[in-house]
Formats: C-alpha cells, sequence, structure tokens
C-alpha cells in the first residue's frame, strides 16, 4: 500500500512503514557487504526514500493549493456527514478533491463523469473503475496504514483494478502459463491420444465463453461427452461420457488446453470461471453482484472453484467467492489457489 495514491499529503504516518520496507531487502546484500556497510546503506537509503516521498507530497500540496492536480469528487450519501466532508474539502484545498455534488443511488453516479467517490454508507453496487473512499465509523478498529483522513475524518479506500496490477497479473500469466504449457505437453499428448482411441471423435471440444466484461472468447477443452445440440443451454451434464471422460471430469484434466487461452490473453490461470453467454446474461439478471465477478479475466481454476463450488453448486455462493477474489488480488493469492488446485484431485480421489 506504500505507493497508492493518498488522499491526506501527511509523510509522518508513513514514515514506519518506509523504514520496514527499506529493511526488508537489507538481508541480501550481507553475503556480499559487510554488516556496518550495510547498516549504513540502511540508514542513507531510508533517509533517501522518506526525504523523497516528503519532497512529492511538498510539491503536490503546493500545486493543489494552486488548484493544480485537483480531482472532482462526488458523494454516494446526502446525509449529514457528507454535507460536512464536503464542506471540509472545500475550505482545504490542500486535499486535492473538489466536490461535485451528492447522489443517493450509484447509478447517478454515471452522468457526473467522475473517477473519485467518498461514500458515507454501505458501498454496495458501486460501478467498477472508480477510486472509492469510505467513511469510517467512530470506534472502528483498523490498522492505520490502511486508513487515509481528512482533517479528522478517517477514509478507508477500497481496492480497485488497476493498470498496474492488470500488467502484474497478465506477467504472472504469460510466464506460468507458458512454462505449465511446455512441461505438461506430454501428458496433454497422451491424454489427447487416449481421448481419441475411446471415443473415436474430434478430441477438443470448443465452446464460446464470456471470459471478461464485454468479451467472449473460444475456449478449449478435452471431449468428454458426445456431442449434443444443446450443450450451450443445458445446465446438467447430459448422458454418455466414457469412463475416462468422467475420470476427466473429476480431476478436471479436461481443462489443460485452456493453457492456450491463457497464453493467447483470453483467459488467465486464476479467476472466475467463464460462464456460457446464454447463462451469464441469465445470471446478470438474477443473482446479486454478478457483473462483479467480471472485472477479472476468467481463469481455468479460482477460488470458489478451490472451495468445492463447482459443477451444480450454488451461483450465489460461487459469485461471492469470485468477487471476494477480484477484491482481494495478490500474486500470493493465486500462488495459492494454484496449488490448492493441484491437491484437489488427491484429496477427491482419497475420500472416495
Amino acid at each position: 500500500g506504500l505507493l497508492r495514491q493518498r488522499i491526506c499529503p501527511r509523510v509522518a504516518d508513513q514514515v514506519p512503514s518506509l523504514v520496514g520496507a527499506v529493511a526488508v531487502a537489507l538481508p541480501v546484500l550481507l553475503p556480499f557487504t559487510p554488516p556496518d556497510g550495510v547498516l549504513r546503506l540502511g540508514i542513507w537509503s531510508a533517509g533517501l526514500v522518506v526525504a523523497g516521498r516528503f519532497a512529492v507530497a511538498v510539491v503536490c500540496r503546493a500545486a493543489r493549493v494552486r488548484g493544480r492536480l485537483v480531482r472532482p469528487v462526488l458523494f454516494v450519501g446526502a446525509d449529514p456527514v457528507a454535507e460536512r466532508l464536503a464542506g471540509i474539502l472545500a475550505a482545504h484545498p490542500e486535499f486535492g478533491l473538489r466536490p461535485v455534488g451528492f447522489v443517493t443511488e450509484p447509478a447517478e453516479i454515471a452522468r457526473y463523469g467522475v473517477r473519485q467517490v467518498i461514500v458515507t454508507g454501505e458501498p454496495a453496487g458501486l460501478p467498477a473503475g472508480l477510486d472509492v473512499a469510505v467513511v469510517l465509523p467512530a470506534g472502528a478498529a483498523v490498522p492505520r496504514s490502511c486508513v487515509d483522513d481528512v482533517w479528522g475524518v478517517s477514509l478507508v479506500p477500497l481496492c480497485r483494478i488497476t493498470v498496474a496490477r492488470r500488467v502484474v497479473k497478465r506477467a504472472m500469466d504469460v510466464t506460468a502459463g507458458g512454462l505449465l504449457l511446455v512441461v505438461l505437453a506430454p501428458l496433454l499428448g497422451v491424454l489427447m491420444l487416449a481421448v481419441r482411441v475411446t471415443s473415436g471423435g474430434p478430441v477438443l471440444f470448443r465452446q464460446l465463453r464470456v471470459t471478461a466484461a464485454g468479451r467472449t472468447s473460444t475456449v478449449v477443452k478435452l471431449r468428454t461427452l458426445p456431442a449434443h445440440a444443446d450443450a450451450d443451454i443445458r445446465w446438467d451434464v447430459p448422458p454418455g461420457a466414457t469412463r475416462l471422460g468422467q475420470w476427466l471430469r473429476e480431476t478436471h484434466l479436461d481443462e489443460l488446453p485452456q493453457l492456450w487461452n491463457v497464453v493467447r490473453g483470453e483467459m488467465s490461470l486464476v479467476g472466475p470461471r467463464p460462464e456460457r453467454p446464454y447463462f451469464a446474461a441469465r445470471f446478470g439478471h438474477t443473482v446479486p453482484d454478478y457483473a462483479g465477478r467480471q472485472r477479472m479475466p476468467a481463469g481455468i481454476t479460482g477460488w470458489a472453484q478451490v472451495h468445492g463450488l463447482h459443477g451444480d453448486t450454488s451461483m450465489i455462493d460461487r459469485v461471492r467467492f469470485d468477487n471476494q477474489y477480484v477484491d482481494s488480488w495478490t500474486p500470493w493469492l493465486d500462488l495459492v489457489v494454484l496449488c490448492r488446485t493441484l491437491g484437489s484431485p488427491w484429496q477427491r480421489g482419497g475420500s472416495r
């Protein structure tokens, strides 16, 4: 959180975290530098980082006071708290936020064309792509590093899908997805040959899926079932799977060809599972917050799937886990999901 854009220009609150971040890197230098040299380097580095952050804060504060680097802000909630906070921002230009209005419904945000939103109530139903800060009620115990403030009013910034997050996730997909595709190519070849021998039909199954908001892609899987005319609109699994097909579906090895979708940029290794357009349209009208799960590319595996939510399970639960994943994504969370995915077939096999 040290690189997030803060509303409050005060640097003092960041000093312990900045010094800690510098200290974390110092042990790497011990094999190459005497301990006293590492200590001196740490002191100089911490001092320069803090001084640099302070200089940037001074420049930004001066620019805001002069009417530059100012962002329009919209309040979701027409109540005394919102009105009082709007007055504070108007009287203190150093925060760089210019109040432009109040709305009571998130649907009204679009007509203002703003990126910064402050919510004084429940932050539900907000459009994606906004910088959202929620007014923290008195008595709420939240770590100081997670809180911003405006003249004594505590705000909690909510995470959003930034360009940086997308770049990092895509880099992980290209690196790990490409490596897995190479390493698992022999296994995939054997499975494709086995499918051809046991079923005699096409080896691969292609189907149009919704892989992100407003985007569909042709997803590839190993064929486990014979062709069905209603495959795009049928929810339950039709009969006719071979013993190999049943095993592939149980172990999810039929999903391996989707590594090619990952390398092509149509999917991610980890993310909400892609859905058929027919059902995506239905769930968008009947399942709360379904559209929110499409803020990230669809994945071969996901946070919902490693909790057993796949196949004919509660869509409401799946959407809740998917949105939690999107809101709290980190590279470490992707690694956790991948490790749990690799272990899940063996756990299911042991239980049988």
